[in-house]
Order: structure tokens, then C-alpha cells, then sequence
């Protein structure tokens, strides 16, 4: 296990003894694919930079507007384009989401049979997803925990989901963690993000506002994502998916 000791903070029971080692905190939320267009195409650094700071404050001060903000920016389409990950899980894997937020895909893959432990920032986040897993009769294995210092050893896991993540996705340190932590043969599930496909004014608008602050899927972007992938010591594949009104991005990467 990599990285110095650090403190830890569980949102809800302690994980198992084989597994939990380490814990702290991480990222923030913006987009990372804007985020990586950012680096390969001409944006607007003062959208952008508002931006950072609104998703900042809607994952944590604001937490409880989020799915209401989300299923707007979607057409409430949000916890659908997150669940295409779910194609992508093997049945019996061993599970580590990254960045589990209000927790419906938690959630999801609980219900269908998976036994995933999460990991996110925000206590903010901890608390909701906790909650509402609890709710719902479903483990809440989650805790804060630090990209950098994963607390767990080598090939936990069998699978890594993370939804609409950081740039944090494309840092080499995040990355060695994230391969560290995965079994050989393991695969990594990523939804960068989607493209809404719908002709109607409200749909235009927002692709509009997608193309202008870079949180759309440019040309050259999925490159862009596999060099950084290989670089890790990743194998990179992109599937696209369908919902009524969008596109959705799923990279799956393996170990």
C-alpha cells in the first residue's frame, strides 16, 4: 500500500478488516471530460472556473439541490446515463465506486445482488447516500477516502465504476492507485458523460451550454482519454449507449 498514514472518517460501519486499511478525503466536481477538452480545445476559463466553484458548493453546502439540479441539466435522464455502467459489472465482482454522490447507482448495483463499497469527498454526499441506502434495506459500506492513499490493498477488487468523476480520473497518481487496487484481469467502468440528441429549443440550448464551457464530448477527446489510460497501464475501449434523449460515453478500461 502506497502513500503515508493519514487520518480516516467511515460515513456509516466499518469496511471489512481484509479489505479497509487507510482512509481521508478527496476530489471536488466538475466535469472531466470538460475538464480534459479544456486541455485539448479552446474554452472559456471565467465560465469554467464558475463552474468548479457551483459544483463545489452543489456537492456540498448545496447538496440537496443536486438531483433536483441534475434531472434538469438530464431531462431527468441523470440516474439513467449513470446506470450504463452497470452493463458493464461482472456478476460476483468485487466492487469500489469511486465518487458515489447521492448514491442511486450505489443503490442500483445493491438491489441487483452486488455488495459495492464507495468512496467520495463530501460528508455532505456521505450522509445522503447513506441514508437512503439505509432506507432502502441496503449495505452502506461507504467512507471518505483519498484517490491518492486508496485505503486497501493490492487487487481488492475485481471492478472500478466511477460516474461523471473528476479530473482526478486522468492523474497519473489517481491512476497508479486506481490500477494498484485493481485485480489483474479487473476492469474499470467510466461515464464521462453524454450528448443529448433531442431537436427540440430546451435540448439546443443546453448542448449550447455543453459546447461553450467544454462538458461535451469533443472530437479527440476519447484520444486524449487513451493516452492517459495506456500511460496508466490501462487497456482503453469506448462504448456509447442509448437513452430516449442522449448519448452516454462509457469508457472500460482493464487491467
Amino acid at each position: 500500500m502506497g502513500g503515508s498514514r493519514v487520518r480516516w472518517r467511515c460515513h456509516d460501519t466499518p469496511l471489512p478488516a481484509s479489505v479497509l486499511r487507510l482512509r481521508s478525503s478527496v476530489f471536488g466536481r466538475p466535469s472531466a471530460v470538460g475538464r480534459l477538452a479544456t486541455a485539448t480545445h479552446a474554452t472559456l476559463p471565467a465560465v469554467n472556473d464558475f463552474l468548479r466553484a457551483g459544483f463545489a458548493l452543489l456537492y456540498t453546502r448545496f447538496a440537496g439541490l443536486y438531483d433536483l439540479i441534475a434531472r434538469l441539466v438530464s431531462f431527468g435522464e441523470w440516474q439513467q446515463w449513470g446506470e450504463m455502467a452497470l452493463t458493464f459489472i461482472p456478476d460476483d465482482a468485487r466492487v469500489l465506486e469511486v465518487g458515489h454522490g447521492p448514491g442511486h447507482l450505489h443503490a442500483r448495483m445493491g438491489a441487483l445482488g452486488h455488495a459495492p463499497i464507495g468512496i467520495d469527498q463530501s460528508a455532505q454526499m456521505g450522509r445522503r447516500a447513506k441514508r437512503m441506502l439505509i432506507t432502502r434495506g441496503l449495505s452502506a459500506r461507504l467512507a471518505r477516502a483519498d484517490v491518492l492513499r486508496l485505503p486497501f490493498p493490492d487487487a481488492a477488487f475485481d471492478c472500478i465504476v466511477s460516474t461523471f468523476p473528476t479530473d482526478f480520473i486522468f492523474q497519473p497518481g489517481p491512476l497508479a492507485e486506481l490500477h494498484r487496487v485493481l485485480a489483474p484481469g479487473g476492469r474499470m467502468v467510466v461515464v464521462p458523460g453524454a450528448r443529448l440528441i433531442g431537436n427540440d429549443p430546451l435540448a439546443r440550448l443546453l448542448r449550447l451550454a455543453y459546447r461553450l464551457t467544454g462538458q461535451r464530448d469533443e472530437a479527440g477527446i476519447a484520444e486524449a482519454a487513451r493516452a492517459r489510460f495506456e500511460a496508466a497501464g490501462f487497456r482503453f475501449w469506448q462504448r456509447h449507449m442509448g437513452t430516449p434523449r442522449a448519448a452516454v460515453t462509457v469508457w472500460v478500461l482493464r487491467r
